[in-house]
């Protein structure tokens, strides 16, 4: 049984980063020269890491085998999305990359952390504070580069438990129907290829088990933007060692809108933009900063709905959750380009639904 079944109708927004490089015994698996499938994962599992911060559980370096094209957004979220997939209690450590970072040593402002409370009351999420140990959804992202326009299905899931972390992600070209599964069960990176599967276990594989180790983490960080008081540790917006400023005056501001900094250790800063009549997060900028671009994420698409649409599919405990203010929709612009970079759409989200460490094996069962 494939290892989606599971969870094919609970699928997961990320942010899916830093490519995966298909590798079997030193071979690539066979993924056609400049087809569809190629390219979309090219620009899926390549461009879609956030530029705020780039996390690394293992500290070594990322040299993609399919040498994929360099990484962008989370997601937001990854995706923003879901999860995504989540590394919520994971330790990480800042990367030795190069990156800039952004050092200010302006106080932490009670009216700064004042907008950010009120947010959180308008999300209605401080139920759930501090509690989120797996999340599971379903989203689908349109990417633009280069002219192309591409469509795909995204399955993620992510748990915490006993101090271990499972997590798994899925893409459905949507013309080439195919799908492309990877994922870590607790012990074991593992990558599945249509029918093929193997676990990553080699020294060739490496920079494959370092990119899903950035999936995790820019999906964990990315998430805190969809749920702003619910994950646990760093990866909540509040964190640790986290301040937050007023920032007026912003060229980036929408009309109605309240501007907060959030300032992070070995992190980029991030401006967080409220709506003054809602309360609910509208806008997340991460300003340019040396060879990074600035990168925008919208919770609206600006010339179709200029206000947030909640997503009417959150369950907690598989209970659906009509008072939990989730976004429906995520819409990402890098640099100084007017058109986005990606659109998601997130269809269902699903939080502490007992996920199991079963599902996230290559071969549907836990490892040993």
């Amino acid at each position: 049984m494939s290892i989606c079944k599971p969870i094919a109708e609970n699928m997961l927004l990320t942010k899916i980063v830093s490519g995966v490089g298909v590798r079997a015994g030193g071979q690539c698996l066979a993924i056609a020269p400049n087809s569809l499938t190629e390219f979309l994962m090219r620009v899926l599992l390549g461009r879609i890491r956030s530029r705020e911060h780039t996390f690394r559980r293992s500290g070594r370096p990322m040299t993609n085998a399919l040498s994929y094209s360099r990484a962008v957004f989370g997601a937001v979220f990854g995706a923003m999305m879901l999860g995504t997939g989540i590394s919520f209690l994971a330790t990480v450590a800042a990367a030795d990359d190069g990156a800039p970072k952004v050092e200010t040593a302006a106080p932490d402002d009670p009216a700064a952390r004042a907008i950010l409370e009120r947010a959180i009351r308008a999300q209605n999420g401080a139920r759930l504070e501090n509690t989120i140990v797996d999340v599971r959804g379903t989203f689908e992202v349109i990417t633009r580069e280069d002219g192309h326009k591409l469509e795909a299905d995204v399955v993620q899931a992510y748990l915490t438990r006993d101090r271990k972390e499972y997590y798994l992600s899925s893409v459905r070209d949507r013309t080439q129907k195919k799908t492309v599964t990877k994922g870590f069960d607790g012990r074991d990176y593992w990558l599945r290829d249509g029918e093929r599967g193997r676990l990553l276990r080699s020294r060739d594989d490496r920079a494959d088990r370092t990119s899903i180790d950035r999936e995790i983490d820019d999906l964990k960080r990315n998430l805190r933007y969809l749920f702003l008081a619910n994950l646990k540790g760093d990866a909540n917006l509040k964190g640790n060692n986290v301040r937050f400023v007023m920032a007026p005056g912003s060229s980036d501001a929408p009309e109605g809108t309240v501007a907060i900094r959030r300032i992070a250790p070995d992190e980029r800063d991030v401006i967080l933009f409220f709506s003054e009549t809602t309360s609910h997060l509208v806008r997340v900028v991460m300003p340019a900063v040396g060879e990074e671009p600035k990168v925008r994420i919208d919770f609206f698409a600006p010339k179709r709905k200029p206000k947030p649409e909640r997503c009417r599919k959150v369950f907690v405990e598989d209970k659906l959750a009509e008072d939990l203010w989730v976004p429906r929709q995520i819409v990402i612009y890098e640099g100084a380009a007017k058109d986005p970079l990606h659109d998601f759409f997130f269809n269902e989200i699903r939080i502490n639904s007992s996920l199991e460490p079963e599902i996230f094996a290559l071969d549907g069962k836990s490892s040993p």
